[in-house]
C-alpha cells in the first residue's frame, strides 16, 4: 500500500494498494489504504521519541545502554541487535526497541531491574490514553479527515497490560494504514502541522469552466514540541544520511526517512510486515511517502524491503523531474 504527497498542502499525489484475487493475479484496490491496517513497527518510534522528550522521561543526547531487557516471567526483549549506548537521535537513526521500551516504562513510573518483575506505579490504563494521545496528534490512530465518504481508523488494543504497552511504543499493538503512516510522516516533515489530506484539488463546471470547488490546506492540529520533534527530523535524517534506512547518501538530494517491520502470526503462519515513511527535500519537503508491505516475509512471498526499493524509484523519479 502506497500514499504519495504533498506535505506542504495535503494533497495526495498518488495512492496504489496492490491485491490478489483467488487465481493469485495481482489488482489494484486504492480505497484500501483508507480501510485496511496493518501492524508497522519501528516506523512509529519518531512519536514515541517525541512524546518521551516532551513529558521529560527522556533527555536530548541522554544515553541509554541497548541490551537485552531480562523480565521475570517473560522472554528477554531485544532490538534487531545489541546496539549499545544510543540516545534520542541515534535510537531513531539505528533504530532501537529498548530505547522505547525504557520511554514507556518510564511514562507508566515503573523502574527497570534486571531480573526482576516489571511494575509500574501509574495506571497502565492512564498511561496508554497518554501515550495514545500523543500518537493521534500525528495522525496515528484517528481520523485522518480525507474527503472520502469512508476510511478506517484502523485497530485499536483492547487488552492493556505492561508487557503491551511496551510493544505499543514499538508500533507492534495498534495497527494503522497506509494514509494514517501518510499523515503521520507530513507531520514530521511540515515541522508539526497535520493537515487534512485531499484527493480533489478542484472541481469546475463542464460547461462554463467556473470553479465549483477548491480544496485549500486545512490545519488539523499543530504539534506544540517544536524543540522535540526537531531531534525526531534529525533522527530520521541520520536515518536517510547514514545508509540506515537505504542508498540516499548516494542521492542528489537530501531526505529523511524510516523503516518499520513488524512481527504477527496470522493462524499458525509467522509473518512480517514491511513498513516505510520518507520525505525530500530534507530542508524544504515536497514529497512525502507512506508504505505498508503486508506479508513481507511469508514464505511465497521473500522479499526483501520491498518498501524501501520502491520508495527509492519514486523519489528518484519525482526529484529528478522538471
Amino acid at each position: 500500500d502506497y500514499v504519495i504527497s504533498d506535505p506542504s498542502t495535503g494533497e495526495i499525489l498518488a495512492i496504489v494498494a496492490v491485491r490478489e484475487d483467488s487465481k493469485g493475479n495481482p489488482y489494484n484496490a486504492p480505497e484500501e489504504i483508507f480501510f485496511q491496517a496493518h501492524p508497522v513497527g519501528s516506523v512509529v518510534k519518531g512519536a514515541t521519541v517525541y512524546m518521551g522528550l516532551e513529558e521529560g522521561v527522556v533527555k536530548q543526547g541522554e544515553v541509554i545502554v541497548d541490551r537485552p531487557m531480562l523480565i521475570v516471567g517473560t522472554q528477554p526483549r531485544v532490538s534487531w541487535q545489541t546496539l549499545g549506548p544510543v540516545n534520542d537521535l541515534t535510537a531513531l537513526q539505528r533504530p532501537s526497541n529498548i530505547y522505547m521500551f525504557m520511554i514507556a516504562i518510564r511514562l507508566g513510573g515503573g523502574t527497570y531491574v534486571p531480573n526482576a518483575p516489571l511494575n509500574f506505579k501509574n495506571s497502565i490504563n492512564d498511561t496508554f490514553s497518554l501515550m495514545r494521545n500523543y500518537f493521534s496528534q500525528f495522525g496515528l490512530g484517528v481520523e485522518t479527515m480525507i474527503d472520502y465518504p469512508r476510511e478506517e481508523m484502523g485497530y485499536k488494543g483492547s487488552n492493556q497490560n505492561g508487557g503491551l504497552l511496551l510493544e505499543y511504543a514499538i508500533g507492534q499493538y495498534d495497527n494503522y494504514n497506509a494514509l494514517q503512516l501518510n499523515q503521520y510522516i507530513t507531520t514530521v516533515a511540515n515541522n508539526g502541522y497535520r493537515l487534512q489530506p485531499f484527493l480533489v484539488k478542484e472541481a469546475r463546471d463542464s460547461h462554463t469552466q467556473n470553479l465549483v470547488l477548491q480544496n485549500d490546506p486545512v490545519i488539523l492540529n499543530q504539534i506544540s514540541g517544536i524543540e522535540s520533534l526537531s531531534r525526531v527530523q534529525e533522527g530520521f535524517r541520520l536515518c536517510a544520511a547514514t545508509g540506515e534506512c537505504g542508498p540516499w547518501p548516494s542521492k542528489p538530494y537530501t531526505s529523511a526517512a524510516k523503516t518499520g517491520t513488524a512481527e504477527y502470526t496470522l493462524g499458525s503462519t509467522p509473518m512480517r510486515n514491511n513498513a516505510f515513511v520518507f520525505y525530500a527535500p530534507y530542508e524544504a519537503p515536497e514529497i512525502a511517502i507512506s508504505c505498508i508491505h503486508s506479508g513481507a516475509y511469508e514464505a511465497k512471498y521473500n522479499y526483501t524491503n520491498v518498501c524501501r526499493l520502491a520508495t527509492q524509484d519514486i523519489a528518484d523519479m519525482y526529484m529528478n523531474s522538471d
